[in-house]
């Protein structure tokens, strides 16, 4: 079928469906590759728009850990930036993906090009000092035709690729040269004890992924993302194999800290939907947060408490290794697209915890009461000036409060 052929297939298949919003083509490739193939054929392959080969590009010298040759485990060779050639290569093919309808790229491994390590350990031949300049032509590239940039596998460094957290300057290359980056390890299952909230919660590494769950990496990643700024990326999200309490909570994860919800649970060879993910749909499509009039659609993006307090002049940020913000962290707020304020209150505890926010000594409204509403319920709650609730384990309260006080003429939602 070929790329063009797919992206074809995928606005045929959105317009049979009636769909307003077209289908569009995703690409999961890293330009920074090279295939043995055009090693193995030199004179067969030049960089398109001049004359250098593409096998002059690769070091097949390279004889240290992970060789011969650098390789990316054993097999495709990594591009070398500072041959000549190198910058037409890696921007010709991110506009090869343009030319066949791609919109969408993510690139993965990039840790690995950086340090050539992966989670700590040496496994082939370091980059360092190019590792900017690379994602600047890919970045570069992407934006001119119109393409999102994803970049998975980051180890979020400082751009001399030191290590220093909480540097204003830290995830530098990231943040600059890309629309969004991850900020945990694979969600593989995505069960809630081993990877979505448990894995090494409260710990922080010193390379990818610096943090290893979903919810410690929104957590502490959420100071440099907003609007117009970069997007935080958790991976991908299954809820067949989650409690309904566990499913809310992930879905209000990602809407709260605007991370994309790439939905990975899948239907068996015959295309039969399994109880669970039949189950799960009512989830995932929460008319308040994906609908067409909707958080999602609106672009809205929410901070844990601290941040959110102390936007444009923070000396204190949310940060998921210091135990005295253990529950602050576990409240999130944002302001919506008309004024109102969207507050989640979550309990990653194992048992039932009590979460509450007061509207003006926590989120700057004005003294007086007003409307509250619960986003997972679609219940309007009353008029009030604060919110305490007994959330489930596993389980979050999602309100919308009005930014208007009770009795001004705001009607409820």
């Amino acid at each position: 079928m070929g790329w063009s052929g797919m992206a074809a297939y995928l606005a045929a298949e959105r317009n049979a469906a009636e769909e307003s919003t077209p289908l569009q083509l995703g690409v999961y490739y890293n330009p920074w590759w090279i295939s043995p193939t055009a090693v193995e054929n030199p004179s067969a392959y030049k960089v398109i728009g001049t004359n250098y080969t593409v096998a002059s590009l690769t070091d097949t010298t390279y004889s240290g850990t992970g060789g011969p040759g650098d390789r990316f485990n054993g097999g495709l060779y990594w591009l070398q930036a500072d041959k000549p050639g190198a910058e037409q290569f890696v921007k010709g093919y991110v506009d090869y993906f343009a030319s066949q309808g791609a919109k969408y790229l993510r690139i993965d491994f990039v840790s690995t090009y950086e340090c050539g390590c992966n989670q700590g350990r040496l496994v082939g031949k370091p980059h360092e000092k190019y590792y900017g300049e690379m994602l600047r032509w890919t970045y570069e590239e992407a934006v001119k035709d119109g393409i999102f940039l994803s970049i998975v596998m980051p180890n979020l460094w400082m751009k001399d690729g030191s290590f220093r957290p909480g540097d204003p300057l830290e995830a530098y290359d990231e943040r600059m040269y890309g629309h969004s980056f991850r900020v945990n390890e694979d969600a593989w299952t995505d069960d809630w004890p081993s990877y979505f909230s448990g894995n090494n919660k409260g710990l922080r590494k010193t390379y990818w992924s610096q943090f290893s769950n979903a919810i410690d990496g929104l957590v502490y990643w959420s100071r440099y993302s907003g609007k117009g700024k970069i997007i935080l990326d958790a991976d991908f999200r299954q809820l067949a194999n989650s409690t309904n309490d566990e499913r809310m909570t992930k879905i209000t994860y990602m809407i709260m800290s605007g991370s994309p919800i790439a939905v990975t649970d899948s239907v068996d060879a015959h295309g039969i939907a399994p109880d669970g993910l039949i189950s799960s749909l009512p989830y995932y499509t929460n008319p308040e947060l994906v609908g067409p009039s909707s958080l999602r659609v609106e672009g809205f993006v929410g901070y844990p408490l601290i941040n959110y307090q102390n936007s444009g002049s923070a000396t204190v940020y949310a940060d998921p290794t210091v135990p005295a913000q253990a529950v602050s962290n576990q409240i999130w707020a944002g302001k919506s697209a008309n004024g109102d304020l969207i507050v989640a209150l979550f309990n990653r505890d194992d048992v039932a915890q009590v979460r509450g926010v007061k509207f003006t000594a926590d989120l700057g409204l004005p003294s007086g009461d007003f409307l509250v509403h619960d986003m997972w319920t679609h219940k309007d709650l009353g008029s009030m000036s604060s919110y305490s609730v007994l959330v489930n384990a596993h389980g979050v309260t999602l309100l919308r409060i009005s930014a208007h006080a009770y009795g001004t003429g705001r009607v409820a939602h």
